[in-house]
């Protein structure tokens, strides 16, 4: 019997990338960091790969670069923070790319790399107003001037956008002419010069594709905000299913789960679910959430409990064993979710937990 799952539509994965490729008309560097989002980050580099407009993979921490090395990438993997000084090693021999944004990562990867003889590639990252990562503009052309005599080659200039996906992008549309400004003075021979998360290939008024784009959330068929939806028909890939385990008769009156915080207002049929948040279901939709049983709207009742979860189905035929569509790509998605948890779409497929198997179609 099917257990509760992920089902990860890797079709939808590659038709979104070329969709988010062609309407900005640039190569795609594909962010599947935070396993992918969710989906599995190792099917989804295997699948993205052989695809023309994709030029590699951009993760967040060095056991995801070194796990796809493993199963065998080999496009360029371009690591978006500082790694471990006793990591740079591995990452090195292992021709991972860097990002890097202050003049003492440069010297660490500069050293290393004249140990082993190799030429590592690096990005320099410009801080434009996120202030998180990043050199401000009088260090990155301290950076620059630095590269020409070290033993990294630098082949990108990068900065990261604040509110890409608000229209207007106040933030972003600042940001971008220091961006420009900065390129424009230094002059950088790069290959790569970019900025563009989704909500900046969506948005076309920041005007920020330069070289090549970053899309995030849009690779797995969600848009960053609400002033960017419907603009591409993405698909979202990730549909959660979760088994039925139990159904009961409740009267009027009656509470369900912890601190009996859901009474039922009348005689009731009650389903209870194999999901709760230990899988990454959270516990803030609790009594707001919906679900679809064999396709009808059910809601979720109670509190959403470690392992389990109530659903009222009132007089829709349901027995042990039946499936619930938790999210997926209809009338319910992880944008509704989110809604429902005050978070966005990105908390929520990153948060499903590793004990809630993916299931793959192409």
């Amino acid at each position: 019997m099917t257990d509760t799952h992920a089902h990860i539509n890797l079709e939808a994965i590659k038709a979104n990338t070329k969709i988010l490729s062609d309407f900005a008309n640039r190569p795609v560097l594909a962010p599947i960091k935070a396993d992918a989002y969710g989906h599995g980050a190792v099917r989804v580099a295997q699948v993205l790969e052989p695809e023309r407009h994709v030029i590699g993979f951009a993760i967040a921490t060095s056991s995801e670069a070194l796990e796809l090395r493993a199963a065998g990438i080999c496009k360029d993997i371009l690591l978006l923070t500082p790694p471990p000084p006793e990591q740079i090693a591995i990452l090195i021999h292992n021709q991972i790319s860097f990002v890097i944004s202050s003049s003492a990562e440069l010297s660490a990867l500069s050293s290393e790399a004249t140990a082993q003889n190799e030429r590592p590639k690096i990005h320099l990252k410009i801080n434009t107003g996120l202030n998180r990562l990043g050199a401000n503009p009088r260090e990155g052309a301290e950076i620059l001037a630095k590269t020409v005599h070290s033993s990294v080659e630098l082949i990108g200039i990068m900065t990261h956008l604040v509110d890409s996906e608000d229209i207007p992008a106040i933030h972003a549309t600042e940001q971008i002419k220091r961006f420009k400004n900065f390129l424009e003075t230094h002059q950088p021979a790069v290959q790569y010069r970019h900025a563009a998360n989704t909500g900046a290939v969506l948005n076309k008024t920041l005007q920020a594709e330069f070289d090549l784009i970053r899309p995030g959330i849009g690779l797995y068929g969600y848009a960053p905000g609400a002033d960017c939806e419907n603009i591409l028909p993405l698909e979202p890939a990730m549909n959660l299913k979760a088994r039925v385990i139990h159904i009961k008769n409740l009267e009027q009156g009656e509470p369900v789960s912890y601190n009996a915080t859901w009474t039922a207002p009348q005689a009731t049929r009650v389903a209870t679910v194999r999901l709760g948040y230990a899988d990454g279901y959270p516990r803030a939709v609790s009594s707001k959430a919906q679900m679809l049983l064999h396709g009808q709207k059910v809601q979720q009742i109670g509190r959403v409990c470690m392992d389990q979860l109530l659903l009222d189905i009132g007089e829709v035929e349901a027995e042990y064993g039946d499936m619930v569509e938790v999210f997926g790509a209809k009338q319910i998605t992880a944008d509704h979710v989110a809604n429902w948890a005050n978070t966005n779409s990105y908390e929520i497929l990153t948060g499903i937990g590793a004990r809630v198997p993916r299931q793959y179609s192409v």
